[in-house]
């Protein structure tokens, strides 16, 4: 029998291959797999549909493993990657799996995309953004669902780049936690508790968000929620869904829309998912919102254009 970091070694290995069937191999039957902003996969069907929507998007994908401890039964391994899209361009993730096996297989898999989020020992290896000095020195940026994950790791890039951001979320110790990090340059970060659906306080945090000329230099639309509801979805899964992952950017670009044209150079990041380009089952909701938010952004790109944006 195989030991557990050998096993996850050569799961990045496949990994590397961009071969569904080489991956799906190393799962049991009924296997969960589970990433960043609570998705969550269950049997060896749904897992290899995800993987064979990601060897789409990123046919290249080189991995450093870094670190692997733990025991015979759960161990973590903490990786950096390279991935390729299919245009060539490439794009750097450092993360850490959580797996558990059962005999040579993988039983469950948690993958996390910001290894602060497993509250591991970090060395500053692991999460030093790759930074241009001073790219966005003077520039304000305005970075919804700012306190965990994508948004955590965003807000930490601009700031490493020489931006002003303020951080939107509902969750305060989150926020707090990211400015914790940020060491020296946490006064370039400010913290805003709100609910990104809520009008009144839409116009509170892009207030404060705005330079001394009333200009926005970037909004990064990243709130979500993850409901993952399908035939049995409710009414109150899909407002809440709908309100916070299509809805909020839509409004939220709307009311910014002036001070993004004062900056001259005004840009919009919305957070989609390849879960608006596939079909997966049980999943109307969350799929539907991020089709939304593809449709949105070309709709938003084409009005905002003249005024620069």
């Amino acid at each position: 029998m195989s030991d557990i970091e050998s096993i996850a070694r050569q799961y990045w290995q496949a990994e590397e291959s961009r071969d569904p069937d080489r991956i799906i191999d190393f799962f049991t039957d009924d296997a969960e797999w589970r990433g960043p902003r609570g998705t969550r996969l269950r049997g060896k069907s749904e897992i290899r549909g995800y993987y064979a929507a990601s060897s789409i998007t990123y046919p290249s994908v080189t991995v450093e493993v870094l670190n692997v401890h733990g025991d015979s039964h759960k161990a973590t391994l903490e990786w950096h990657a390279v991935f390729t899209d299919a245009q060539g361009r490439r794009s750097t993730l450092t993360g850490a799996n959580v797996m558990t096996r059962e005999g040579d297989k993988i039983a469950s898999l948690v993958t996390y995309h910001d290894p602060s989020e497993l509250e591991m020992p970090s060395d500053g290896r692991l999460i030093q953004p790759i930074a241009i000095a001073n790219r966005f020195a003077g520039r304000h940026v305005l970075i919804t669902g700012a306190g965990s994950g994508i948004g955590a790791a965003t807000v930490r890039q601009f700031i490493a780049e020489g931006g002003h951001v303020t951080g939107v979320d509902l969750d305060g110790d989150g926020l707090a936690a990211v400015k914790a990090g940020l060491g020296a340059d946490s006064d370039r970060f400010t913290t805003f508790i709100g609910d990104v659906t809520d009008s009144a306080t839409q116009n509170a945090f892009l207030a404060e968000a705005v330079g001394p000329k009333g200009e926005l230099d970037v909004l990064v639309n990243n709130a979500a929620v993850f409901l993952l509801s399908g035939l049995t979805a409710t009414e109150s899964d899909w407002r809440r869904t709908l309100d916070v992952n299509l809805l909020a950017p839509a409004q939220l670009v709307a009311q910014a829309a002036t001070a993004l044209a004062a900056s001259r150079a005004g840009s919009v990041v919305n957070i989609a998912s390849i879960a608006g380009h596939v079909s997966q089952r049980d999943r109307w909701t969350y799929n539907a919102s991020k089709g939304g938010v593809l449709s949105l952004t070309r709709c938003q790109a084409l009005d905002l254009a003249d005024s620069g944006v």
